[in-house]
C-alpha cells in the first residue's frame, strides 16, 4: 500500500516527531554521531553527490546512528518505513531524499 498525500504528511509528522525524541533523549551519542559524521563526509570521493571512497557507483544518501533507526523501526507504522527506505513506485528515493533534506545533520553528500 502506498501513502496518499494525508499519509504522508503523518508519516513525516513521526519520523520528526521520532528524531527530536531520539535528540532530546540520547544527546551523548548524537554529538558523537555528528563527530562521525565529519569523518564519513571526509571519506567522499565526490563531494556534490556523496559517492563513497573505494566505490564506484555507490551514493550514500544518509546515516543515522543504530539507536534512531531501532525507535523508527520500533514506532513507526510499517507503511512509515517502507516509504522512508523505498519511496514510491515512480520515485523510489522519495523517502530518503525528504529525510537527507529535512535532517541535513544525517545527510552525507552536499546536494541531495
Amino acid at each position: 500500500m502506498w501513502l496518499n498525500e494525508v499519509e504522508m504528511k503523518q508519516s513525516k509528522d513521526r519520523i520528526t516527531a521520532i528524531v527530536k525524541g531520539y535528540i532530546l533523549l540520547h544527546p551523548e551519542e548524537f554529538e558523537a554521531f555528528k563527530e562521525g559524521m565529519n569523518a564519513v563526509r571526509a571519506s567522499i570521493k565526490d563531494e556534490e553527490f556523496g559517492t563513497l571512497e573505494g566505490t564506484e557507483y555507490t551514493r550514500a544518501l544518509y546515516e543515522m546512528p543504530e539507536t534512531l533507526q531501532t525507535m523508527l523501526i520500533m514506532s513507526l507504522p510499517e507503511e512509515d518505513m517502507l516509504w522512508l527506505k523505498d519511496g514510491i513506485p515512480s520515485d523510489r528515493k522519495q523517502g530518503g531524499r525528504w529525510f537527507a533534506t529535512n535532517f541535513p545533520v544525517f545527510r552525507i553528500p552536499d546536494k541531495v
